[in-house]
């Protein structure tokens, strides 16, 4: 009799220690599938190692890391993460006072029909308050009219919708002569989404189709040579002109960027492992702490079984 509880209290031991790591057992497993850690944590740069055990025909592995999310394998759409951030230099050539000019927006509900219809159409919110303008031609830190800005745009965006950047400038009516007014530029521009660990670029005055990103609309009689445009100056910089002679009015100009998605996802991957051995490593290269997913797969006829595992990784 003492050897059979003996016996017994072995079996139990073997049981627990082969168990260890699975850390949401699933009672109603048909099959005796699962994967585990030594459960200590590993350094940025080395490889994790786990362990599988049973009859294991495939396995999808989530490791955790931006982009290989369980959870996120179906989501197409994110939420609100992270900031819009933007940065251009603003630049005022001539140094005439005149009421300013300049002027910049966002919008989410315009139609992407490039006609001074269409912008009139849409709503525009104005950040032209975020913006740091020179006064004459001889503000900046230079005093060259030159001032650099770097804002973030985050609180205009709304969830789910595109949004287009504009800058619309504005040359007044019959000008006290000579000029009507003043010439602007906003160079050296760059938009990003700033997410953990991460910048997605939605335009950058380097890109090679820089020039095909934004699209100049006006309205009213523009003088010869005087209509926006893209300079290689600056920066490769939207450049707005006003009318120089008298016997032209004013006019209205808007620079409108091509739509921007900061939603729109693709759903996360994991890894397939066709006939597992009894290990598999993974590296993770930022430190930081993962819930790696293991979709195991057992003979043809059962159930798959999910698996979730904690990673730490120090640095």
């Amino acid at each position: 009799m003492k050897k059979i509880i003996y016996l017994f209290f072995v079996g139990v031991f073997l049981f627990t220690y082969c168990s260890k790591g699975d850390e949401n057992p699933d009672p109603d497993d048909k099959v005796s599938i699962n994967v585990t850690t030594s459960g200590e944590s590993v350094k940025a740069g080395e490889e994790q190692l786990f362990a599988f055990t049973g009859d294991i025909s495939r396995v999808e592995f989530y490791s955790g890391e931006p982009g290989h999310v369980y959870e996120y394998k179906d989501r197409t759409e994110r939420e609100l993460e992270g900031d819009v951030t933007m940065s251009f230099m603003a630049r005022v050539m001539n140094g005439y006072e005149f009421p300013m000019e300049l002027d910049a927006f966002v919008s989410t509900n315009f139609s992407g029909e490039y006609t001074y219809a269409a912008v009139s159409a849409a709503d525009w919110t104005s950040f032209s308050d975020k913006i740091t303008f020179p006064l004459t031609s001889a503000d900046g830190p230079a005093e060259d009219g030159k001032i650099n800005n770097s804002i973030k745009i985050t609180d205009l965006m709304e969830q789910g919708k595109t949004f287009w950047v504009g800058f619309r400038y504005i040359c007044p009516d019959r000008p006290p002569a000579p000029r009507n007014s003043r010439q602007w530029r906003i160079g050296f521009y760059t938009l990003n989404h700033e997410l953990s660990g991460e910048t997605i670029s939605h335009s950058n005055y380097s890109d090679a189709d820089w020039n095909s990103q934004w699209t100049f609309i006006t309205e009213g009689n523009v003088e010869s040579g005087r209509a926006p445009s893209i300079v290689t100056a600056d920066g490769n910089a939207l450049n707005f002109l006003g009318n120089q002679t008298s016997s032209y009015e004013g006019f209205e100009a808007w620079g409108i960027s091509n739509a921007h998605d900061i939603f729109t996802v693709d759903p996360d991957e994991g890894v397939t492992i066709e006939s597992p051995s009894e290990k598999y490593s993974h590296l993770y290269a930022a430190a930081g702490t993962y819930e790696a997913t293991f979709v195991l797969r057992g003979p043809e006829g059962t159930e798959s079984v999910v698996k979730k595992i904690t990673i730490t990784v120090v640095p």
